[in-house]
């Protein structure tokens, strides 16, 4: 049987966690082990222990030596077919272990399409020598977007398209909710009548809360019959003071990070997606898949993950006003919603037996992992 290891910076919820876990609870590949870079478990840790071994004694920091002087030595006493860092630019140093460990198949994973940290000088010069240290160590490089590729490496891109592969992010549509409508607002206490916008995601600057929350008290003060609900990790601690000021406890409304977000979709009548800046949405192919309209920011990699006729729902990111407003369209001409849904197109783009079966193929020679499609 062969050994695949595949690395995360924590187990927490987050788009590649969520991933990697989606993956390995559909094709149960066989020797699959996770392994935690910042060293502490996560919401999602249980769920990776039932499909992988997960190992969290092997710290990685991004400047300590003697812990990747520990990660060769485990290498090599593992004896892994496969390493798969989903950290994009930042498996250089992983990668590395893994060649001086002897390991084939070498693979780093795009699941960002820009570097989520604020640039200095120093952090510049630092990305410039790990990335090409992954260019150097990695057998192959994936991404969940052209618009990554384009970003981080548009001359390797065009000399060498042969060392990459774009796969989408996989949806099973079996795990899609069946829940009615009444019953997520019972849940919720939503009013049956109200209008619902929805997010969801982490609090993190990426996800541009700053843009969402004045767009939604805007639209709150104009509509006493327009609720939001906004979900993810640390949403409420961060947001409940500006909601709370603006006196709309009443009508925008915060959850923290739910393991059930999926049952809570069918509850809303938009989704609202204003990222400044994604790998690739899953969070609105979910919504996209569970048959929502949905307006979001007009960025590269949203552009990449929706059908061609619904460009018209994307606008700016930054532009408040042109938010207000098509969500405003949406809610006076709710009657006409199902024209701006692309449930069918979804579950087929992104249809999880195909594209989880890619990166399968990218990370395993064993004839025992089986789809289970």
């Amino acid at each position: 049987m062969s050994k695949t290891l595949f690395l995360l910076q924590s187990l927490e919820q987050g788009g590649a966690e969520t991933y990697l876990v989606r993956f390995l609870e559909y094709t149960r590949l066989q020797g699959a082990y996770v392994l935690c870079k910042s060293g502490r478990g996560g919401a999602l840790e249980e769920r990776f222990r039932h499909v992988a071994t997960v190992v969290l004694g092997q710290k990685l920091s991004l400047y300590n030596p003697l812990d990747y002087v520990r990660f060769v030595r485990y290498l090599k006493a593992e004896q892994f077919d496969t390493v798969c860092d989903l950290q994009g630019n930042f498996a250089g140093w992983t990668l590395l272990c893994a060649r001086l460990a002897g390991v084939k198949r070498r693979v780093a994973f795009y699941r960002e399409s820009r570097n989520q940290f604020r640039p200095t000088p120093g952090r510049r010069l630092y990305a410039r020598l790990i990335t090409e240290a992954m260019v150097q160590n990695a057998t192959r490089i994936l991404s969940n977007s052209r618009a990554a590729l384009e970003h981080f490496h548009p001359r390797l891109l065009r000399t060498h398209p042969e060392r990459f592969r774009i796969i989408y992010n996989g949806i099973d549509s079996t795990q899609l909710s069946t829940r009615s409508r009444d019953s997520v607002r019972a849940e919720l206490h939503l009013p049956e009548s109200a209008f619902v916008v929805g997010h969801t995601g982490r609090f993190a600057p990426a996800k541009n809360h700053a843009t969402l929350l004045k767009v939604a008290i805007e639209l709150c003060h104009r509509h006493a019959d327009i609720h939001f609900v906004l979900i993810g990790k640390n949403v409420p601690l961060a947001l409940a003071p500006q909601v709370e000021e603006a006196g709309l406890a009443h009508q925008i409304h915060l959850l923290n990070y739910r393991p059930d977000v999926l049952d809570l979709l069918p509850g809303l009548d938009l989704y609202y997606f204003p990222s400044l800046n994604e790998g690739q949405p899953n969070a609105l192919i979910e919504a996209m898949a569970t048959g929502l309209p949905f307006v979001a920011s007009d960025i590269p990699s949203i552009r990449e993950a929706i059908p061609a006729t619904l460009y018209g729902q994307l606008v700016p990111p930054l532009d408040v006003e042109a938010h207000v407003a098509r969500i405003e369209t949406a809610y006076q001409t709710r009657t006409q919603l199902s024209k701006l849904t692309c449930r069918d197109w979804a579950r087929t783009h992104f249809d999880a037996g195909r594209l989880f079966g890619q990166f399968l193929e990218e990370v395993s020679d064993s004839t025992k992992s089986s789809l289970s499609c």
